[in-house]
């Protein structure tokens, strides 16, 4: 694990911009492309950066908090070294323009382990559910960020319009009072991803 450089919460705007920055420098330094290129090939529009105003210093990003951007580097490579070997740009392009179907996320509605319905289908809720749903495993299948799913473009500037921060609050598990039928999504995730990089129709 890599410990965090800041008391950032993770989930706030300020820190998106940080990762989305590390991860464009990393790969600006590891190949030699220029910036713009390097975000391009991670998939981030540019637009999302410059949302941000010019994209500063990461000294500045920080809020003048002190770090050894070395050491803060240095392990964000060797954590990367340990990571097996895996071609995400290639998957971005697999599955560039993968959707969670409307048959698909009724049969996972079907296979609730419970007699009591949490949604009802083809409920505005129900929707919403099955667009964060689908965004996550399209997240894992990519290792990109979930605002970057095919069903949620174009995502306007101001937010999510389609699905809300609570749902994929409550589909990561970050939620502790959420309900059952969450769990039973953010459990099932992992599963379901693995299952579609294998080529086969996950039951």
């Amino acid at each position: 694990m890599i410990s965090k450089p800041s008391h950032h919460s993770g989930r706030s705007p300020g820190n998106v911009a940080i990762r989305r920055g590390l991860a464009a420098l990393l790969v600006q330094a590891a190949t030699g492309k220029s910036l713009k290129e390097a975000e391009a090939y991670l998939g981030i529009p540019l637009a999302w950066m410059d949302a941000w105003g010019r994209f500063r210093p990461l000294e500045e990003r920080l809020h003048g908090r002190r770090i050894d951007l070395s050491t803060l580097f240095q392990r964000l490579a060797d954590h990367v070294a340990d990571q097996p070997p895996l071609d995400y740009h290639a998957r971005r392009k697999r599955f560039a323009n993968w959707t969670l179907s409307d048959s698909a996320m009724q049969k996972i509605v079907d296979n609730y382990p419970s007699r009591r319905r949490f949604i009802v289908g083809g409920s505005h809720k129900a929707s919403r559910i099955g667009t964060g749903f689908s965004a996550l495993v399209w997240s894992r299948l990519t290792g990109s960020e979930w605002r970057l799913a095919p069903d949620l473009q174009p995502l306007p500037r101001e937010g999510v319009d389609v699905v809300d921060a609570s749902i994929i609050c409550s589909l990561q598990g970050r939620d502790p009072s959420h309900q059952p039928f969450y769990k039973y999504l953010h459990d099932l995730l992992p599963d379901y991803a693995s299952a579609i990089l294998r080529g086969e129709d996950h039951q």
